[in-house]
């Protein structure tokens, strides 16, 4: 008896093309992935590795001044993938506004870092 028995009959053909889709899943990041070169992936692709390199920088920059404005500057850099959502032009505009927050994020680290380095050093 057949797993697809007692199913509509335009059922089997939609099941067996989903499970050519899903055998697709391993050639995804690879050369023949043959969504991967669209300018949206590409776009996605370069978001993770600006993200993981501001990240990087954030770190570096809470090991040399670690502070509460610091830390709070951090977490919320952290936390700017999350707000971006949806799917062609709402996506678009989503990481136009997340690289805008981004950038203003980054500057106001660096005006903690400046004003921590303008203080008076403390005597030993």
């Amino acid at each position: 008896m057949s797993r697809f028995a007692g199913l509509p009959v335009g059922f089997k053909p939609l099941m067996q093309a989903f499970r050519a889709l899903a055998a697709q899943g391993r050639l995804r990041g690879t050369a023949f992935d043959v969504f991967g070169r669209t300018a949206a992936r590409r776009e996605e692709r370069q978001l993770i590795d600006d993200f993981r390199a501001a990240l990087e920088a954030v770190m570096a920059r809470l090991a040399a001044l670690p502070s509460p404005a610091t830390v709070d500057a951090g977490i919320a850099i952290a936390r700017i993938p999350e707000q971006i959502r949806g799917y062609g032009h709402i996506k678009d505009a989503s990481i136009a506004d997340a690289r805008i927050r981004w950038k203003k994020l980054i500057e106001a680290l660096d005006a903690v870092k400046v004003r921590a380095h303008d203080a008076a050093p403390v005597a030993a």
